[in-house]
């Protein structure tokens, strides 16, 4: 190939100097004759060529095939050869045997010596040997390296480590596999190879190292660090691999994010810069380390060669885990949060590793460098600080909660440092938050001026937007100097089940998976919200007859306040269809007053929803008849609800018939129907020898005795004679007109604000209060008790 080159270089200067000599004239000079009879000797495989490792206990020779064209006659061919230094190649011969076309060039290097990197070339010069136009390359070069190859072991160094390598992301790969390596200078060159593919998801079309046996390649730097969440681990580097896997056939390599831009050429021609902002991680991606513990993290790029298309992933990484190895974690990370009763709250999340802290309180905002002087000053016991423990773990995630609170003497800010140890007393982490902080003297001047109040949705919104009673309602929000504000709306009766967690939420305004809840009022709507008025809104799509929570939390930036307010929507009546004229016998009366049974006609109605619910249409009023079995102060026309829906538990709940018999409203239940609406279950009351009703070839029909009468004296037995009972109208008149139903309008609505999703709950509010001094607070673990003093309701 070489030689090639010269000769394109050849003709190219050759015709430069013939275009000098004619300017408006082109001739064609013929090349060079190949020389008669040459044998066309060339490298016919680069498998030789590049760079090669070595461990020390392998034999110590190359082995680089040659191939000629010619085959006639027994011939040695003469070569050129040159290296990075003398005495270290031996170079053997090139010998063809009488019609021999391939043969083999042996070189040896006994003498390398380990961890130095030596280079040799071969060349074939001779055009009796070399042709000027053959295909095949004349020349090869070949660089060796010498060092130890280790493979990596478990924890106790007994046995090579397997080790699991996952992808939740863009391959879905699991695999088990060995790693190697050698170490020059501080670096360490690792690959993968063997093991299993345990578990393979991604559905992508082709084979390849990710679809065999894993094979990467990358370098693990154990002299350079990289930090991530503040601990350093060693810094990782991964060249682009191809995956083996394709996309509308295009191949998926991985990478490091930074390499993958590179290799995109999206490296904004800055190479220097974009690389020096990707080890720091302010190019917005972290790169890949190991973590000192058998585990090494690859925060990863994916990329179709050919394409601009690339993925990368920062929450759920590829991850590398060696068998045998025991996981640690000292993370350390703490959060302050706005006064509350005179007390700053600290939360403190840590590793599940991390047994304790010392920490303290200064006064004012410390610098990086400070912090770091106060971080040895603790450490060393120059101040004492004060010891946490009270983290407890958390199973789901592994991570410890805790949370202590700090009062200091004034208003102002503060910093708190701590130091993570371990069980063993060892320092492991640091960290700082600063917190700014409020005096109980302070507090009355610098409360925050908030209100919520609901009411119903105005009429020009369901004329106009097709909203109802029903399924929305409106809130509006008004205060003074408020900065920020969250809003959001849940169903009461979660909320009461949880208070602290929806409060939470909605201050954070944060997803379980850390995404924006959309709770924030933007910068409009606050000024809406300080301005006369206050800032106004619509909730839509909601249930009928369902309680909701508007909770509000706002701050004026010294402290903040969550107030509520609730709304109940109205109720659709429930939609009867008619089924005609059913015969009611009434046995209600016969407790109070010695009268006949009395057999009528009565309209009777079915539930569209809720078959077998029956409604009889004023069973009571005069208008059918009724012969009135006394004197009445008062008669109404009230429907009674029979609930059939189980034709062998027939009930009668406890409802007014519409008589007045001077003491009340009269009222008429069964007996099962009055211990349901007590709330005692179906099967206790049948337990208590209670019985039901019954829905039986078209009638229903009463126990004896098992039904109730109250005239407002109390409830008297009825229905002693079982006479009490209703039969249905026939199939044949079924064909009675409907009742006119009364419910959904079914518009569709066009959601304004809708009922948020709640996101996970990790902190609590409400610390309780410490005894404090500049420099330190004293220890205090939080109790678990409800934000009473932080929540005001108001009353729509």
């Amino acid at each position: 190939m070489k030689n090639l080159y010269r000769i394109l270089i050849a003709l190219l200067a050759f015709s430069v100097i013939a275009v000098s000599c004619k300017d408006n004239e082109y001739e064609y000079t013929p090349g060079e004759s190949e020389t008669s009879g040459c044998y066309g000797v060339f490298f016919p495989t680069q498998d030789a060529s590049g760079s090669h490792t070595y461990d020390p206990t392998m034999d110590r020779s190359v082995t680089i095939t040659v191939s000629r064209t010619n085959s006639s006659g027994a011939i040695t061919v003469p070569y050129v050869a040159s290296s990075s230094e003398d005495g270290i190649f031996n170079f053997g011969t090139i010998n063809f045997a009488d019609g021999q076309t391939e043969t083999e060039l042996v070189v040896t290097f006994p003498n390398a010596k380990v961890g130095v990197e030596y280079s040799f070339s071969v060349q074939i010069d001779d055009k009796q040997y070399a042709s000027l136009y053959n295909d095949g390359s004349i020349a090869l070069d070949f660089s060796v390296l010498i060092v130890e190859l280790k493979d990596f072991m478990t924890e106790d160094g007994k046995q090579k480590a397997m080790i699991t390598f996952s992808d939740p992301n863009f391959l879905e790969e699991i695999h088990r596999v060995y790693m190697t390596y050698y170490e020059v200078d501080g670096i360490r060159y690792c690959e993968t190879s063997g093991g299993e593919t345990v578990w393979s998801g991604n559905g992508l079309s082709g084979e390849g190292p990710f679809g065999t046996d894993l094979q990467m390649k990358f370098k693990w730097y154990t002299n350079r660090k990289v930090t991530v969440d503040d601990v350093d681990y060693e810094w990782i580097e991964v060249e682009p691999v191809n995956t083996g896997f394709t996309s509308s056939g295009n191949p998926i390599y991985m990478g490091d994010y930074f390499h993958m831009r590179a290799d995109m050429g999206l490296s904004n021609g800055d190479y220097a810069n974009s690389y020096e902002r990707y080890t720091k991680g302010s190019d917005g991606y972290l790169p890949s380390y190991y973590d000192g513990h058998g585990g090494f993290i690859f925060n990863a790029a994916y990329w179709i060669h050919g394409t601009t298309s690339w993925y990368g992933y920062q929450n759920s990484t590829p991850i590398a885990i060696a068998d045998g190895y025991l996981r640690v974690d000292y993370t350390l990370e703490l959060e302050s949060d706005y006064t509350v009763d005179a007390v700053a709250p600290i939360y403190v999340k840590t590793g599940a590793d991390v047994a304790k802290i010392k920490y303290a309180v200064y006064e004012g905002e410390l610098t990086a460098t400070q912090v770091g002087y106060k971080v040895s000053d603790l450490t060393d016991g120059t101040e004492a600080g004060e010891v946490y423990d009270g983290m407890v773990l958390n199973e789901e995630d592994s991570y410890k909660y805790g949370s202590f609170g700090v009062a200091p003497a004034t208003s102002g800010t503060y910093t708190v440092v701590a130091i993570a140890y371990d069980d063993k007393g060892k320092v492991q982490n640091s960290t700082s938050v600063v917190f700014n902080y409020i005096a109980a003297a302070d507090m009355e001047a610098n409360a925050v001026d908030v209100h919520v109040a609901t009411e119903p949705t105005p009429e020009r919104y369901i004329i106009s937007g097709g909203l109802d009673h029903y399924h929305s309602f409106s809130f509006f929000v008004y205060g003074k100097n408020i900065t920020e504000a969250h809003v959001g709306v849940f169903a009461t009766k979660n909320v009461a089940a949880d208070p602290e967690a929806y409060y939470s939420y909605v201050k954070s305004n944060t997803t379980s998976d850390g995404e924006d809840a959309g709770l924030g009022l933007s910068e409009e709507d606050l000024a809406k919200l300080n301005a006369a008025g206050g800032f106004f809104d619509v909730v839509s799509g909601l249930k009928d007859g369902v309680s909701y929570t508007v909770i509000v939390w706002a701050t004026n930036g010294a402290l903040d306040k969550i107030v509520t307010a609730n709304w109940t929507t109205d109720k659709i009546p429930e939609v009867f269809n008619s089924l005609g004229m059913c015969t009611y016998t009434d046995d209600f009366f016969t407790a109070g007053w010695k009268v006949e049974n009395l057999s009528y006609q009565v309209e009777i109605l079915e539930s569209a929803e809720n078959k077998g619910k029956y409604k009889l249409i004023y069973p009571y009023d005069a208008k059918y008849g009724y012969n009135e079995p006394g004197d009445w102060d008062d008669t109404e026309s009230y429907d009674i609800i029979v609930d059939a829906t189980n034709p062998d538990q027939v009930f009668i709940s406890p409802q007014e018939i519409g008589t007045n018999w001077g003491y009340g409203m009269m009222q008429i239940a069964s007996l099962a129907g009055y211990y349901l609406a007590a709330g005692y279950p179906a099967a206790t009351i049948i337990a208590n020898g209670i019985e039901f009703g019954t829905l039986k070839d078209g009638v229903i029909t009463f126990p004896a005795s098992g039904c109730l009468l109250n005239y407002g004296g109390g409830w008297l037995t009825a229905n002693k004679n079982g006479a009490t009972k209703i039969v249905l109208p026939s199939v044949s008149s079924a064909s009675v007109p409907a009742s006119k139903a009364i419910g959904r309008s079914g518009v569709e609505f066009s959601s304004t604000r809708t009922v948020a999703k709640l996101g996970k709950h990790v902190y609590e509010r409400n610390p309780q209060p410490v005894k404090v001094t500049v420099s330190a607070v004293e220890n205090v673990r939080k109790a678990k008790t409800s934000q009473k003093n932080a929540v005001a309701t108001s009353v729509k």
